[in-house]
């Protein structure tokens, strides 16, 4: 099942479901309850509709504000295929687990980024402020409009879809 937008899926063919990740390049997966297995990597990434956004938010006791620039985890999801039983709300009974390679995760709720519910653009991001986000420990998933950082993971290794 898709949660998107029908015209989506065009777009969305750039990510493969076999590792494409070259040695230096970071990637992670995409899993769970999904008909397809991902592992895209900061390429396969650039690939997809471009989103930039600036956030500003509490981190390590101080503000910080950042550009970020990347795509949109709707996208990559859709691109996955959530798998569930047809049913009135069913695209919302999952939940998204995203874990970092210090094995520090969070979880994120479907209607926090739908369209349809609050619609934030969740990115998976892989520059900020100009620099590609490879020089500064991989990919990071970012939840805009949060007061504080605790939710925009750094290294990104794994989106589980539970």
């Amino acid at each position: 099942m898709r949660i998107g937008f029908g015209g989506m899926l065009a777009v969305l063919v750039c990510l493969a479901g076999a590792p494409s990740r070259a040695a230096d390049q970071p990637g992670f997966t995409v899993d769970g309850q999904v008909r397809q297995t991902l592992h895209p990597n900061a390429a396969d990434v650039q690939k997809l509709p471009v989103i930039e956004l600036e956030v500003a938010f509490e981190a390590q006791g101080k503000m910080q504000k950042a550009k970020f620039k990347g795509a949109l985890l709707l996208d990559i999801l859709n691109k996955a295929e959530i798998v569930d039983a047809e049913g009135k709300g069913s695209a919302f009974r999952h939940a998204i687990e995203v874990a970092s390679s210090d094995g520090y995760a969070i979880n994120l709720a479907i209607g926090e980024f739908h369209p349809f519910l609050e619609g934030k653009q969740v990115l998976v991001a892989y520059e900020r402020d100009g620099q590609a986000l490879e020089s500064m420990g991989g990919l990071r998933v970012v939840v805009p409009g949060d007061k504080h950082g605790a939710r925009s993971i750094r290294d990104l290794v794994r989106i589980t879809v539970k």
